[in-house]
C-alpha cells in the first residue's frame, strides 16, 4: 500500500515474503539506489539461534551490500514483538543491550547506508500502536530527504512518474493489467499537457524526442515505478510480480484463488501452463489472455522464468531442492557408463555470502542458452542441475551450497576426448566452457569477490571407484585463485560460446566440386 509521510511525498510499502520462492525476486526489485529498506527482526531472536528470525539483520546487510552501493540514509533496522519482552517474558535478559550491540556492528558494517544513531521500536501494544505509526512515519521522511538530498532530476521526470502512478491506479480501478506501451504512455503524457499546458513545456518533448523519452523510462526504472521489456512497460512491477507468484505459491497465512497445493507443484517441477497463468489473472483482471503473451516475454527477459513449448514455463524458483546427491544416483541422472575421466571447478564467495536467487538466474539463463536437451527439468533442482553432453556420454553437474558460499561445476566422461566438446573458437573442456559462461553471468554482482579452485585431475584425489564417481563436495583444494574481471566488452552470444557446447563433435564428409 501508499503511505503518506509528509512534505507532498508518499511512500510505496511492500512486504516481501519469507518464502524461499520468492528470494528470486528480492534481487530483481531491491536493486534501485532509490529504494529503502526496513529490515524488521523480532527481538526475541537476538542471541537465540533456534528462532526462525535469528540474525534476520545480518542476512538483509550481506544481501542488500551483494547488490551494490546504498545511499546514505536507504537502510533502515527495525525491532517487533517488543510487547513479549515488555511484558515479563525471559526478563532475565537484556534485550535493549542485545539489540543495541547487533545494531551498532551492522551500523559501521553498512557504509553510511544506515544515518540514525538507533534501530526503530515497533511496540504493537495497544496504548503504543499510535506512537509507534507516528514514530515509523518520521522515521521514513527523513530517510526519504536523506536519499533524495542529492537525487537532482528534471521536474518533467517527477511529473511523468505521478502520470504513471495515475494511471496504474485507473487500470487498477478497471481491473486491467498495468501494462503500458510507449505509444500508450506518449499519449497519456499529450492528454496531461492539454490539461496542464503552462507547466508542460519540457515534459512536451518527450513525445517527440525517442531518446529524451528513453531517458524518462530509464529514471522510472531507476525509482522503481516502471520495468521495460522491448516495448512493453510494467508500472509497479515490485508490487505487481509479487502478486503474481503468490498465486503458485502454498501459504496458509494468505488468501489466493488459485494456489497450487504444494506437494502437486513438486510433482510439476516447477512447471506452470499457461492455462494456469490465465485462470489466476482472471480473477483480478478482465481479458488478461489478450496480454498474456506480454507478460510471459516481460519474465522470461527477466530470467524469472523459461519458455516450455508454447503453452507451459518453467520457474526455477519453484523447483524443489536437492535432498542429497545420492538423490541423482538413484534417478540415474549421474550414472556414466565408465567415468574414468573427472574435471571441476569452485567458485567461493570470499565474504561468505552468495545471493539465494544468484544461481536460479543462472539456470534460467544456461536454460536459454545452451542446445536443446542439455537441460531439462527432471534433471533440475532450486540448488542443482545435471546437464547431458556428448550424447548424454559426458555429464556436467552444477551444484550451488548457499551454506558454504560455494558453486561446483563437475564434468565427468568414460574418456578424456569425452570431456571436450566443439566450440567456436575450437575446443575446450566442457567444464571450461560452463565457467567461462558462469563467469560471463556473475558480472551482474560486481559487489560479489568469487575465488577459484580446480579439482585435481588425478581419479585417487576425487575418490573414483571402478570408474564410479561419486560426488562429495569436499574434493576441492583449499588454495583459492581471484577469479580474473579483464575483457568486460566480452559479449557471449555475439562471440558464440553456447553455439556448439552439447553438440558434441561431428566429421563431415568432404565435399569435392
Amino acid at each position: 500500500g501508499q503511505v503518506s509521510i509528509g512534505d507532498d511525498r508518499t511512500v510505496s510499502l511492500v512486504d516481501f515474503a519469507g518464502q524461499a520462492e520468492f528470494l528470486v525476486s528480492h534481487q530483481l526489485l531491491l536493486s534501485s539506489l532509490h529504494t529503502l529498506c526496513l529490515i524488521i527482526q523480532p527481538a526475541p531472536s537476538f542471541e537465540s539461534s533456534d528462532h526462525r528470525h535469528f540474525g534476520s539483520w545480518v542476512y538483509w546487510r550481506k544481501f542488500l551490500a551483494s547488490l551494490g552501493d546504498r545511499r546514505r540514509g536507504s537502510l533502515l533496522l527495525a525491532v517487533s514483538e517488543l510487547d513479549k519482552v515488555l511484558t515479563g517474558e525471559d526478563s532475565n535478559i537484556d534485550y535493549e543491550y542485545l539489540i543495541s550491540n547487533e545494531f551498532n556492528k551492522i551500523k559501521e558494517q553498512s557504509s553510511d547506508a544506515i544515518s540514525c544513531n538507533e534501530a526503530l521500536r515497533l511496540d504493537y501494544r495497544p496504548r503504543s500502536i499510535a506512537d509507534t505509526i507516528y514514530k515509523a512515519k518520521q522515521a521514513l521522511r527523513k530517510s526519504t530527504a536523506e536519499v533524495a538530498h542529492s537525487w537532482w532530476v528534471p521536474n518533467s521526470y517527477e511529473t511523468l512518474s505521478r502520470i504513471t502512478q495515475d494511471v496504474a491506479k485507473t487500470k487498477s480501478a478497471n481491473h486491467e493489467l498495468p501494462i503500458l506501451t510507449r505509444n500508450e504512455l506518449i499519449q497519456e503524457i499529450n492528454n496531461f499537457c492539454e490539461i496542464v499546458p503552462q507547466s508542460s513545456a519540457l515534459l512536451s518533448k518527450l513525445t517527440t524526442d525517442p531518446q529524451l523519452l528513453q531517458k524518462a523510462i530509464e529514471y522510472l526504472e531507476a525509482v522503481g515505478d516502471v520495468m521495460q521489456a522491448g516495448d512493453q512497460l510494467l508500472i509497479d512491477p515490485i508490487g505487481w510480480f509479487s502478486t503474481f507468484i503468490c498465486h503458485f505459491v502454498k501459504d496458509d497465512l494468505a488468501v489466493s484463488t488459485i494456489q497450487i497445493d504444494n506437494s502437486a507443484l513438486r510433482q510439476q517441477r516447477g512447471t506452470i501452463h499457461l492455462s494456469d497463468v490465465i485462470q489466476a489473472l482472471e480473477h483480478e483482471y478482465v481479458s488478461p489472455s489478450e496480454h498474456i503473451a506480454q507478460i510471459m516475454e516481460l519474465l522470461c527477459g527477466l530470467e524469472l522464468c523459461v519458455p516450455l513449448g508454447k503453452t507451459s514455463f518453467l520457474f526455477p524458483c519453484l523447483l524443489p531442492p536437492l535432498s542429497t546427491s545420492i538423490a541423482l544416483f538413484d534417478e540415474g541422472y549421474l550414472n556414466s557408463t565408465h567415468a574414468s575421466a573427472v574435471r571441476g571447478h569452485r567458485f567461493r564467495e570470499s565474504s561468505g555470502f552468495i545471493p539465494p536467487g544468484l544461481f536460479l538466474g543462472l539456470i534460467a539463463r544456461l536454460y536459454q542458452s545452451l542446445a536443446p536437451g542439455v537441460m531439462h527439468p527432471t534433471r533440475m533442482f532450486n540448488d542443482c542441475a545435471v546437464l547431458f553432453l556428448n550424447n548424454a556420454a559426458t555429464r556436467v553437474l552444477l551444484i550451488c551450497d548457499l551454506d558454504k558460499s560455494v558453486i561446483d561445476v563437475v564434468g565427468f566422461a568414460p574418456s578424456s576426448e569425452q570431456l571436450f566438446v566443439g566450440a567456436a573458437k575450437g575446443q575446450a573442456s566442457a567444464v571450461i566452457w560452463m565457467v567461462h559462461l558462469i563467469k560471463m553471468y556473475l558480472r551482474n554482482y560486481s559487489q560479489l569477490n568469487f575465488d577459484e579452485a580446480w579439482l585435481c585431475t588425478n581419479p585417487e584425489c576425487y575418490g573414483s571407484r571402478g570408474g564410479e564417481y561419486s560426488y562429495q563436495g569436499s574434493e576441492f583444494p583449499l588454495l583459492p585463485r581471484v577469479t580474473s574481471r579483464r575483457n568486460r566488452a566480452h559479449d557471449c552470444n555475439a562471440e558464440g560460446c553456447q553455439r556448439f557446447l552439447g553438440m558434441g563433435h561431428s566429421l563431415d564428409v568432404m565435399q569435392l566440386t
